[in-house]
């Protein structure tokens, strides 16, 4: 299950259990939204930090035995 799903469900329980009002429980949605956004946020810089370091020259040490 995503965790965008995940949260949603989790909020959805909260507001039913709390007996929250309608108020209350649009903005528990308000900060799903928001902490939605985050994560895609984050998940976009790490795509960029991945291909930033893919591209970089990397050189392998090789163990001293292989070099013998």
């Amino acid at each position: 299950m995503p965790v965008e799903a995940l949260l949603g469900t989790v909020i959805a329980l909260l507001a039913a259990q709390m007996g929250l009002t309608f108020r209350q429980e649009t903005r528990l949605s308000r900060m799903e939204g928001r902490l939605n956004g985050a994560m895609e946020a984050f998940k976009e810089t790490l795509a960029r930090h991945d291909d930033a370091i893919a591209t970089l020259p990397c050189k392998v040490p090789k163990h001293p035995k292989e070099e013998a």
